[in-house]
């Protein structure tokens, strides 16, 4: 063979190879066009049945809403109203343990129960647990088995209550003076400042008397206004907590139960 033969040969088949080669990257470009297109295909299938599946679920919802969920609700409410009751029940209680009837009433008291004078311990405890309590709530009293009396239970019952009442009607009227009080510093304060006012405008402010009045007047009249405000914005409102107290326990039911 001769050498422009076999170069010819040579060529020849390199044309086929490259040939070759170019389709063979034609199939495979295409080949991932067809991957990529299928991927997108099943992408958005995918994201269909989603769709389609929501649309479901919801509609089984409803129907399930529109067929049970009534019943079911309706018997939902009934036992949480029932639970409700009695966790009102329990948080209408203000429950307090003794030993004796006597860490009722104050240690330095010796007169009977009927006009005793209440522990402050006692109504330290109470308040701490009829802060939160609303109004008709059951004041309940652990007392041993043992030393149980009935007779002197009634009259420990009224002497609370009597207590109560008077401490609720004295609070009342300490709240009246305070205000009164506020009332009547406002008055004179507002009289203090137009009388020192007056004074200033119609008489010499350069005579020593008339001066010194005005330096007196002015900040004293000032000083009854504002005094007068907090008495009835600030120092009557610090009486309505024991004033609510107060009148809350005035109202109680006193229960006595045993203990073991």
């Amino acid at each position: 063979m001769t050498e422009d033969k076999f170069e010819k040969a040579v060529e020849k088949r390199l044309d086929k190879i490259e040939s070759n080669i170019s389709h063979n990257l034609e199939n495979i470009n295409t080949q991932k066009k067809e991957v990529a297109i299928e991927k997108k295909i099943d992408t958005h299938v995918e994201s269909k049945i989603d769709k389609l599946e929501a649309k479901f679920s919801k509609l089984q919802d409803d129907k399930l809403d529109s067929k049970w969920v009534h019943d079911l609700n309706k018997n939902v409410k009934e036992i949480l109203t029932d639970e409700q009751k009695k966790a009102l029940l329990e948080d209408a209680k203000i429950s307090l343990w003794i030993d004796s009837y006597d860490e009722l009433f104050s240690d330095f008291d010796p007169r009977s129960y009927s006009k005793r004078e209440i522990s402050a311990d006692f109504l330290s405890e109470v308040k701490r647990f009829a802060r939160d309590q609303i109004d008709g709530v059951d004041l309940v009293i652990l007392v041993p088995p043992k030393v149980r009396d009935k007779n002197m239970e009634g009259i420990i019952k009224k002497r609370l209550k009597q207590s109560f009442l008077k401490q609720y009607t004295l609070l009342v009227e300490k709240k009246k003076k305070i205000l009164l009080q506020g009332v009547a510093f406002i008055l004179f304060g507002i009289f203090f400042m137009i009388f020192t006012t007056f004074i200033l405008f119609t008489y010499d402010v350069k005579d020593f008397f008339i001066y010194f009045f005005g330096v007196i007047g002015e900040p004293a009249g000032w000083f009854l206004f504002w005094e007068g405000l907090n008495l009835i914005i600030f120092d009557s409102k610090e009486r309505n907590s024991d004033l609510k107290f107060n009148k809350k326990m005035s109202k109680i039911n006193i229960i006595f139960n045993d203990y073991n």
